[in-house]
């Protein structure tokens, strides 16, 4: 039996179908090996051409597959043993505090609008949704209305996860910043805005070098903004409401910068108003030292 012939039946023998689906299409790669001399041609590959992460994904499937290959057919044809350790760096997100935000927002002040590039960012500053809720608010003007109390203007967007409605605001001079692009040109938001965002964040780091070594994506945006909300004492339930989440745990884990076992206890407390507040602003950022702190040692080594 081939390699080719058994790739089919270890797949077969795997009940996730999510793990099925990705295991597929790592073990293409060694559908034509016949010996340890082509499963050594595939590991270069592998590790020369690949991210760390991916490579070892790639190797740990390739490993499992030709080890029960191995046993299925009673012979020893595969040494997986020596395949390479690949050491994974540490993958510590980027998020602006609360004054580094402050120098985004002033430098979307300054920037070139004709393409609605600062608008959107400014959006994205101070609402944090993800760029196509954006896209899709800002294109529609007739969504918000002013709020006479609180001096913004307001829309409500249905979240395309789970319907449900979310608030989002646009601060009078943006307000006013957006609808200049909007009127030179009505279509402004619907066209695809990655090369304008890219060029932004270039000429952003170029005038502020502290963000030259980070990598800054739409979703730095979002996660900065929960962050920043939650610094600043919004509980958690109000920033739910405003990005979406049904599920706390999510919002923690996935958009709030703090450990592991920080983001366990902040969700164990959520319901309790009296223990929600279990980080202080000088605890977060101590953690935030210790975050940033094992980012530099991973760049050093």
């Amino acid at each position: 039996m081939t390699v080719k012939e058994y790739i089919p039946q270890y797949l077969m023998s795997l009940l996730n179908s999510n793990t099925k689906k990705n295991q597929t299409s790592c073990l293409k790669i060694i559908e034509h090996i016949q010996n340890q001399e082509d499963l050594q041609k595939v590991v270069n590959e592998v590790v020369t051409k690949l991210s760390p992460s991916t490579a070892k994904m790639y190797l740990t499937v390739i490993k499992g597959c030709l080890n029960s290959y191995n046993r299925k057919t009673k012979t020893t044809l595969f040494d997986t043993e020596d395949f390479p350790k690949i050491a994974v760096p540490q993958n510590i997100a980027f998020t602006f505090d609360s004054i580094q935000i402050e120098k985004v927002k002033q430098f979307a002040r300054n920037y070139d609008n004709s393409h609605g590039i600062a608008t959107l960012v400014l959006f994205l500053c101070d609402n944090g949704p993800r760029i196509q809720e954006a896209k899709n608010l800002l294109n529609n003007p007739d969504n918000f209305e002013y709020d006479d109390t609180l001096e913004v203007y307001s829309a409500f967007e249905k979240a395309e996860k789970n319907n449900n409605y979310r608030s989002y605001i646009i601060r009078p001079e943006h307000w006013d910043l957006y609808l200049q692009a909007y009127k030179q040109n009505p279509t402004i938001f619907f066209t695809d805005k990655t090369r304008q965002f890219n060029k932004f964040i270039e000429d952003l780091k170029e005038k502020y070098p502290e963000f030259a070594n980070e990598k800054i994506t739409t979703h730095t945006f979002r996660k900065s903004f929960v962050t920043n909300q939650y610094q600043a004492g919004v509980d958690l339930p109000t920033i739910a409401k405003a990005t979406g989440h049904k599920d706390l745990s999510t919002l923690v884990s996935t958009y709030i910068v703090v450990s592991k076992k920080e983001s366990t206890r902040i969700v164990k407390n959520a319901s309790d108003p009296e223990k929600l507040r279990i980080l202080t602003e000088n605890q977060i950022r101590q953690e935030n030292k210790k975050l940033r702190t094992a980012t530099d040692l991973t760049a050093y080594h």
